[in-house]
């Protein structure tokens, strides 16, 4: 079983990849890009 410290830290570096995914994108052109919406909902680590 994997530790807690391991489980937020997939999150951390999730957050981060969702932070570059989005970098310079308003709501409604977010909403219009089907690949980085979909990497932002499916995104794990």
């Amino acid at each position: 079983m994997r530790s807690d410290a391991l489980y937020l830290a997939d999150i951390l570096d999730a957050i981060e990849a969702i932070e570059r995914f989005v970098a310079g994108f308003d709501e409604p052109r977010f909403l219009a890009n089907e690949l980085v919406r979909t990497a932002v909902l499916t995104c794990t680590y």
